[in-house]
């Protein structure tokens, strides 16, 4: 689908930055979000060897760093259901 640049108010990648091109997903979120519109990253931290310089890749494309929210979550007596 040919999207229009801006968009988008939000875009959101949950777990979706697993290939090994995910800069071009990022440079295509960048292109289609509205001015100050923002990005959401919800990614499992091992998936980069280094954080920060992931975090210097988004600066580069164009987005302003807010927060990193560092989440755990635990099952409950390995029932494998999260509670």
């Amino acid at each position: 689908l040919p999207i229009p640049n801006s968009l988008f108010d939000i875009a959101i990648f949950c777990l979706s930055l697993m290939g090994t091109n995910y800069v071009d997903f990022l440079k295509e979120a960048y292109r289609t979000l509205k001015p100050k519109g923002e990005l959401r990253i919800a990614e499992v931290v091992s998936r980069f060897s280094d954080i920060d310089a992931f975090i210097e890749v988004l600066a580069e494309i164009g987005f302003k760093f807010v927060k990193m929210f560092a989440t755990t979550c635990k099952l409950n007596n390995n029932s494998g259901y999260i509670p």
